[in-house]
């Protein structure tokens, strides 16, 4: 268990405008040390500092600055809209670095911060895309990003060395050592057969996997196949063949109606089965997989 304890800084505003969707990640610019958090969360308290974030992280321990239901002083101008982590280190670092043993404990604890969030606010494991951002789509978000989208600040942490696909695992891996609901789950075999998966309504690692695919090979998702192409046309049906043209574009649309589909049929209205996944499917499949997920 990470040591936790709480300096609850008076720069947030009481109670929040806006529901949770992002999970902010930012680097404190101050040295990696054993009482990184502790300082950092002291210093936060200032009032002339202006600033705050939800939980300060080191090596060892974790700070609770600002409680969910506020709002930190942290990533305008979607504050009202996030939860934030400051993270011991600096946004200039290289991959080396981040996987020191420093940070590896650091991100560890991180994670455990993250999988409490993911759990209690249905927060899927993704770092957003721009255009996930501009729609408030939940997922991860560094400073960097909101920034990008929304040219708020000069912000460029946490830097573009930092291990998202790593840190992301580490979350899953939390969120799977915690006990999921044992009851009520919605039936998603249909679901599972819409995205070419295994039909067991166990709705696991590989059921994620075709997801994640399938999303993010849509404009919405930004046309990305981080799997590979050969497993996204898995995904959607066609011919395995590494090229994504017309054919798979076709079915990719096919795939989106099905699923679009198996979500209404789970209870989970994506509002019609119109073959564009937009803001409206990924938050009925985002909710679909909170309650089906084992």
């Amino acid at each position: 268990m990470v040591a936790t304890s709480t300096m609850i800084s008076p720069n947030r505003r009481s109670g929040r405008r806006g529901s949770i969707v992002f999970i902010g990640i930012h680097t404190m610019e101050a040295p990696e040390g054993p009482s990184t958090a502790e300082n950092v969360a002291s210093y936060l308290c200032r009032p002339a500092v202006q600033a705050s974030a939800h939980w300060c992280v080191d090596n060892n321990s974790r700070v609770r600055g600002v409680y969910d239901g506020d709002e930190a002083w942290t990533m305008p101008p979607v504050n009202p809209n996030s939860l934030n982590i400051e993270l011991a280190g600096y946004a200039s670092q290289g991959s080396s670095q981040w996987h020191d043993s420093y940070s590896m404990a650091l991100l560890d604890n991180a994670a455990v911060c993250a999988a409490e969030w993911c759990r209690k606010y249905a927060i899927p494991l993704r770092h957003n895309s721009d255009a996930q951002i501009r729609a408030y789509t939940k997922g991860f978000v560094g400073h960097v990003d909101v920034n990008r989208v929304f040219r708020s600040s000069d912000h460029t942490d946490p830097g573009v060395s930092f291990p998202w696909a790593d840190f992301l695992k580490m979350v899953g891996k939390k969120i799977g050592a915690v006990p999921p609901p044992t009851a009520g789950r919605p039936n998603c075999v249909q679901f599972q057969r819409a995205v070419h998966t295994t039909a067991d309504n166990q709705w696991g690692k590989e059921t994620d996997k075709c997801g994640e695919a399938l999303e993010a090979a849509t404009p919405y998702g930004g046309r990305r196949y981080p799997y590979g192409v050969q497993y996204t046309q898995k995904v959607v049906g066609t011919t395995q063949d590494g090229s994504w043209g017309p054919a798979s574009n076709t079915a990719l649309y096919n795939t989106v109606v099905a699923v679009q589909k198996a979500l209404a049929a789970m209870g989970f209205d994506p509002k019609g089965s119109d073959g564009v996944w937009g803001p409206n499917t990924d938050a009925a499949y985002n909710a679909a997989r909170a309650a089906c997920h084992l």
